[in-house]
């Protein structure tokens, strides 16, 4: 399983475009190395819909259940009950609601009917903030009452990792709280560069580094020089500074990058659970446009066993490639993709190809010549980040030395070199 999942997005020539895609927004930008830019401003909207709740606790008769209506989206907290969320704020975030006494539970009219919400944040300190505190009220049950919005301002934790509380203080039994939109937004002021050559279609190559982490590579961390190659490609393109993978292990963060989906829609909870095939595919809807789709993992994770091969033209599975699985230097692995993969792909255009490497995932086992430190003067019992290894890890922290995560990170590094060295062997052959 991924710690963490890192999208490498790639730009790179005249007809290549960058292609972002979140849960929440398909974002296109052009790149041109031939003419002088021309410079756009404009709000980029984060999003994210709290319909899941980590916990919902009170008095109801099932506090367990939040119902979320099929038809409408809308999330009905019962009476007497808090939702507890746990997540990370963007920059300028705001809380952003509407909401109402639906009707009692068991539909009878009552003469009147109110509640309390308090709405309380807890920061990373630990330190609470009562953000809200207001009387809902309606005197025409069944019927809902009218709607309450709110617009809080969050910008004081900005960037935080946070706790949101939504508590309704009522009689169990009451009418519940329907939240018909309940939303953290923010928005950045960005500058992109667009390019001023119009076409009808722009070819698109993702190229998708397995559990690479984001402060381990530049530019992302100043003090890491062992990636030039990602350091060169984010000084000619767009380098995003707040994106993060939408799950921690890699079939439902890859669907949600090619579906646009938040991993809850996809219902992909165990590790043989299968990509839903009624859900739009990014490769499908490129190749009903016109593209020539072509699909290259090394992770058997989102292969056609799991439903990722819907829209390719072309899939090689590379896991399954016996020589390829020996062709662990990073050149060489390059010139084997390049002549298999891209080759004959780029010839057409439009193109789309998704090329997904499984290092630096665990087991570390990177080739030689590729580590980061100049000399490793580990002398402890032998480690290679085997998936049984970092279990056992999580188990008893304790049972680990400083030497040996010590030497797990340079392994890791290392890894992370070759990676660098393939990516911009890779590109060098594309400029060509």
């Amino acid at each position: 399983m991924n710690e963490g999942l890192t999208e490498l997005l790639v730009c790179t020539g005249m007809k290549l475009r960058i292609a972002c895609i979140s849960a929440l927004s398909l974002c296109l930008m052009s790149c041109d190395s031939s003419s002088k830019p021309r410079v756009t401003r404009f709000d980029l909207i984060e999003r994210t819909r709290l319909v899941e709740a980590v916990s919902i606790t009170g008095a109801a008769p099932s506090p367990e259940k939040a119902i979320i209506e099929a038809n409408s989206g809308a999330l009905l907290q019962p009476a007497g009950t808090t939702l507890r969320f746990a997540l990370f704020l963007p920059k300028r975030p705001r809380l952003v609601a509407r909401l109402a006494l639906d009707r009692a539970e068991d539909g009878a009219a009552l003469p009147r009917s109110a509640a309390t919400l308090r709405a309380t944040l807890t920061d990373s300190h630990g330190r609470e903030t009562s953000l809200v505190s207001l009387r809902l009220q309606s005197s025409a049950l069944p019927a809902p009452s009218a709607n309450v919005e709110l617009n809080e301002d969050l910008s004081t934790w900005a960037g935080e990792f946070v706790s949101l509380e939504l508590q309704i203080d009522s009689e169990p039994g009451s009418a519940p709280v329907r939240w018909s939109q309940l939303d953290i937004q923010g928005a950045e002021q960005i500058e992109l560069a667009p390019s001023t050559i119009e076409r009808k279609h722009y070819n698109v190559l993702v190229i998708l580094l397995d559990s690479l982490r984001a402060d381990h590579i530049a530019p992302y961390s100043a003090d890491v020089a062992y990636t030039p190659n990602l350091a060169r490609l984010a000084a000619r393109g767009v380098t995003f500074e707040n994106a993060r993978s939408n799950s921690s292990w890699t079939r439902p963060a890859v669907g949600a990058l090619l579906t646009s989906q938040l991993p809850q829609a996809l219902g992909i909870h165990g590790v043989f659970d299968p990509l839903p095939r009624d859900l739009p595919f990014l490769p499908a809807v490129l190749r009903r446009a016109g593209y020539r789709t072509v699909s290259a993992t090394a992770s058997s994770m989102v292969g056609p066993r799991f439903g990722f091969d819907r829209g390719y033209v072309e899939v090689h599975e590379l896991w399954d490639d016996d020589v390829l699985v020996r062709l662990r230097r990073p050149i060489p692995r390059a010139r084997w993709i390049w002549n298999t993969v891209f080759e004959t792909t780029i010839r057409a255009d439009p193109f789309f190809i998704y090329l997904h490497e499984e290092d630096p995932h665990t087991p570390y086992s990177p080739p030689r010549g590729y580590r980061v430190e100049a000399a490793d003067d580990y002398r402890g019992r032998p480690l290679s980040g085997s998936p049984e290894e970092i279990t056992s890890v999580r188990r008893n922290p304790d049972g680990i030395e400083p030497d040996e995560i010590a030497h797990l990170n340079s392994l890791y590094r290392a890894e992370i070199k070759a990676m660098d060295v393939y990516v911009g062997n890779l590109l060098d052959r594309l400029e060509k």
